[in-house]
């Protein structure tokens, strides 16, 4: 069973790094809408929609918490890169 006081601690720690959910998810949404609503969404694949809604999550913390913490910018480039070797595997397929 979990420790309802280490759940209120790591709450309390994320808070600082990245934001209170409820103000993070308002520009979260709104720029999901942002995505969704662009011309080429629909022929993205679900690996890359996920990879730019993950990354939208990450501006998010950025924006509402500690913009300093790395982690949040690794893993933007860490989804972005994901999504990029597998846009270089097409391409060698393809050629």
């Amino acid at each position: 069973m979990t420790d309802p006081g280490n759940i209120a601690d790591m709450c309390a720690s994320r808070v600082v790094t990245h934001g209170r959910l409820v103000d993070a998810a308002v520009t979260d949404q709104a720029l999901k809408d942002v995505l969704r609503g662009a011309p080429n969404w629909r022929r993205l694949l679900p690996h890359q929609k996920e990879a730019l809604e993950m990354i939208v999550s990450k501006m998010g913390r950025i924006l509402h918490g500690d913009w300093t913490f790395a982690d949040h910018w690794l893993d933007i480039a860490g989804y972005a890169g994901i999504v990029a070797d597998d846009c270089d595997e097409e391409d060698r397929r393809v050629k």
